[in-house]
């Protein structure tokens, strides 16, 4: 069992002597989280899921008894928390009977009186209506009640009072209930629907104050199902899907509003909620914005779809200076409307933030980053923002590639990503990173950074260095001081260099690491001891004479003198004979790994450089979950098209993880595929809602 967070219910319509006139506070309690069909658990995969959330607080009475099904779960848990309660203050056993009646008959008239039923003014007795208002409040048939309601040893003086009764010799017959129960039914005086639901409303108020109502009850509403701890599995479908529903409502409410096109709505057929829709369909049906309306209004209103050709009309253009959103008004100049990535980089702040209040991360458990670039192929000509690549076969058509690069969280538990750009040039890349990083940093608590080999530039490690510190880590290309230090490496060993010449000051140190080793031993290489002409065209894996420098050889320029470190035993110290060792003379490019960082081994692991950098892998299944399940179908050479596509999907993908990894706005675990997700946003999109009149921006 796992303990989740304190619930509150504040009740206007409370029983009469219910703890806290109504004002309930309850611990909640969690089943292992359910496994998966098929097998495989999921219980601990993301963490303390039950630990995260917004705090629940909901009250009574409410506007419809669809809400009260919807938070059966949490009634529950209040109900278990105030069941005790009632056994200093009441002579009836909590049992389902004196006590339940009592409390359902001391609320009939104003559950009544909610769903628009004054007993005075039908032509039912109002005795006679309350009988048949316990008789539905006990799950009882006609007989029952009437077996019940002549039963001294079931209903007391208290109870026929408030029925109205002297006693059970003052009860009518079976067949004048009978009557009065088909009058009823037939909504000749009362409609049906409407006392059946106040009914519903006095049931629930009474077991969430504590009180056990009949087995019946029980079963029929399904109250044992979900008592702590809770199993989502004994949540109903039509629950959770409202509960993801909850959280798209909420998601669009709390990150979404820094997005516009700087149009008033009476220039714009529809709000912002509604494109956010037709990117969600497009990104689940992978359907170009053109062919919205035909695909969705099978399901919902036509009117209440964007047209095609919105995207192209509506982004706006790019412009160079930055944009306060402060200063934004919806009656701005479409000039002046804040750039692409200004608005979203507000926006992903806004998720993030969320996520921080949600507890994924802290000042004490910050975030392990890790940064990549992924491609999209493009078959036109050349553009500006696209970068050329060889063709891959005589035949390959593709030469050009929009690319993107994304930086986000590597840990299980919290896999977020930060924000994104389009590249139109690799240099661009530490730019990229820098703008990112820059925008998350005060939201996101930073670790560590880790970085592949496609970019490892002197500039790229000075923009780690300023968000990481020395704890980052990029994984070395192949450049011959590499090519050296490998070689120089002995089998099972792992090599430390420091101050490593990289066009940047101070300079970094290098790891290289075994890939297949058991516990290796580490040794420390002197990097002037590489002489970069002897290897500068040698072959992969090539055995060749060790060019170790001799004192007159020693390349200065790689490094100044290398302060030792007696904790690190030196290479030439240890080997009289270097050549001679197992692995060495061969640039092993397969057999070990390297590593530029300012980690010093001399108080870190070397193991934990590189089973760390193992875990940046985690970026790569963020990326196919980005590019294959949340991006919209965008096929324009337009760069302002491709790049709202792209933070859209980061968007979407930010939404998924953090509904996946802590509790829904009702505390439910969900556990989503992006198909359903992307289902609710369209749902909650395109039909018409309460929540029309907020996004009317």
């Amino acid at each position: 069992m796992y303990d989740g967070p304190i619930i509150k219910h504040t009740d206007d319509s409370a029983p009469a002597q219910a703890p806290d006139n109504g004002s309930y506070t309850a611990p909640t309690a969690y089943a292992p989280f359910p496994e998966k069909d098929g097998g495989g658990s999921n219980s601990r995969k993301y963490g303390p899921i039950e630990r995260r959330g917004i705090d629940i607080e909901i009250s009574s009475p409410v506007d419809d008894v669809e809400t009260l099904f919807r938070r059966t779960h949490l009634t529950a848990q209040f109900h278990a928390e105030n069941r005790d309660f009632w056994k200093d203050i009441s002579a009836y056993a909590n049992d389902g009977g004196k006590l339940y009646d009592e409390v359902v008959l001391n609320l009939c008239e104003e559950k009544l009186a909610l769903e628009g039923i004054n007993p005075v003014e039908l032509d039912i007795p109002e005795r006679r209506l309350k009988a048949l208002f316990l008789r539905l409040a006990r799950g009882q048939n006609g007989t029952e009640l009437h077996a019940y309601l002549f039963d001294p040893h079931s209903v007391d003086s208290v109870v026929y009072t408030l029925l109205g009764y002297e006693g059970p010799d003052d009860v009518p017959s079976y067949n004048v209930l009978q009557r009065e129960f088909r009058e009823l039914s037939e909504g000749n005086d009362v409609d049906l629907d409407a006392f059946e639901d106040a009914v519903t409303r006095t049931v629930y108020a009474a077991y969430r104050a504590g009180v056990v109502p009949p087995d019946a009850i029980k079963e029929s509403y399904s109250f044992d199902a979900v008592a702590p701890p809770l199993n989502e599995r004994s949540v109903t479908r039509e629950t959770k899907k409202e509960e993801l529903r909850n959280w798209v409502r909420l998601l669009l409410d709390q990150t979404t509003d820094p997005l516009t096109f700087g149009r008033t709505t009476g220039k714009v057929d529809h709000d912002m909620r509604a494109f956010i829709g037709a990117l969600a369909t497009s990104a689940l049906f992978d359907c170009g914005l053109e062919q919205m309306k035909d695909v969705c209004d099978w399901d919902y209103p036509r009117e209440n779809i964007p047209s095609g050709g919105w995207l192209h009309n509506y982004v706006p253009e790019r412009v160079p200076s930055e944009y306060d959103l402060g200063d934004f008004t919806p009656d701005a100049d479409h000039a002046s409307v804040p750039r692409i990535d200004a608005q979203f980089d507000a926006v992903h702040t806004r998720t993030l933030a969320l996520a921080k209040e949600f507890g994924f991360w802290s000042r004490s458990d910050p975030l392990n980053i890790g940064a990549d670039m992924f491609r999209i192929d493009w078959t036109g000509d050349s553009l500006e923002t696209t970068i050329g690549r060889p063709p891959k076969a005589d035949n390959d058509a593709v030469t050009e590639e929009w690319t993107f690069l994304i930086a986000g969280g590597i840990d299980t538990e919290s896999r977020f990503v930060l924000g994104g750009r389009l590249v139109p040039a690799l240099d661009d890349y530490p730019t990229a990173l820098d703008e990112i990083l820059s925008n998350a940093f005060d939201t996101v608590d930073i670790d560590s950074i880790f970085i592949d080999s496609e970019n490892a530039s002197g500039e790229l490690i000075e923009t780690v260095r300023r968000f990481a510190g020395d704890d980052w880590v990029i994984s070395a290309p192949d450049h011959n001081i590499i090519k050296g230090l490998r070689r120089l490496t002995p089998s099972n060993y792992v090599g430390f260099a420091q101050d490593v010449k990289w066009n940047t000051e101070p300079k970094p140190n290098v790891v290289t690491y075994p890939y297949d080793s058991d516990d290796p031993d580490l040794i420390e290489i002197d990097p002037e001891k590489v002489l970069i002409d002897e290897i500068r065209h040698e072959k992969d894996g090539e055995k060749v004479a060790i060019p170790l420098a001799t004192e007159d050889e020693r390349d200065t320029t790689v490094q100044g003198s290398l302060v030792p470190d007696d904790s690190i035993p030196m290479l030439t110290e240890s080997f009289s004979d270097v050549a001679a060792e197992d692995g060495t003379g061969i640039n092993k490019h397969k057999l070990h790994a390297t590593y530029l960082t300012d980690r010093s081994l001399r108080d870190r692991s070397g193991a934990g450089v590189r089973y760390q950098y193992i875990q940046r892998w985690a970026i790569e299944p963020t990326i196919n979950q980005i590019v294959n399940n949340f991006m919209p179908h965008i096929k324009s050479k337009d760069d302002r098209q491709r790049l709202y596509g792209m933070h859209i999907a980061i968007l979407f993908y930010n939404w998924h993880t953090l509904i996946n990894r802590c509790l829904s706005p009702r505390g439910l675990r969900l556990d989503v595929t992006h198909t359903q997700l992307l289902q609710a946003i369209r749902n909650v999109a395109f039909e018409s809602s309460d929540y029309d009149a907020f996004w009317s921006k």
